[in-house]
């Protein structure tokens, strides 16, 4: 569960500092539409969702199967974002001062 703070009682994670979105009276998404975009903020990696063809290589590329990736829930905000869907991948690039550029590749699930 995502937790934030209240302003006039700041606290601990699950605290009386902290309510959940749904006791605040907000979800964070407004049908299948959220209502900020989070992959602009600075520290989301990139998210890119690949193609069918993409994926294919990247596992053989990689001589992976698609249940040995790491998994992304379908709930997670970028998954959502891009609209992927159980069984696509998606390419997450962090940008790094020291090693320039890290690729990782995350399987879609459901939550």
């Amino acid at each position: 569960m995502l937790l934030s703070g209240c302003a006039d009682n700041p606290g601990k994670p699950g605290g009386q500092g902290f309510k959940s979105p749904q006791a605040r009276g907000s979800e964070g998404f407004q049908g299948e539409r959220m209502k900020i975009d989070v992959t602009k903020h600075k520290l989301v990696p990139e998210h890119v969702l690949l193609s069918d063809t993409e994926s294919k290589d990247v596992l053989k590329k990689y001589n992976v199967s698609r249940d040995s990736l790491p998994q992304i829930p379908v709930t997670d905000p970028c998954a959502r974002m891009l609209g992927a869907k159980p069984g696509q991948i998606i390419k997450i690039i962090r940008r790094s001062q020291t090693a320039g550029s890290f690729t990782a590749y995350r399987m879609v699930v459901e939550a």
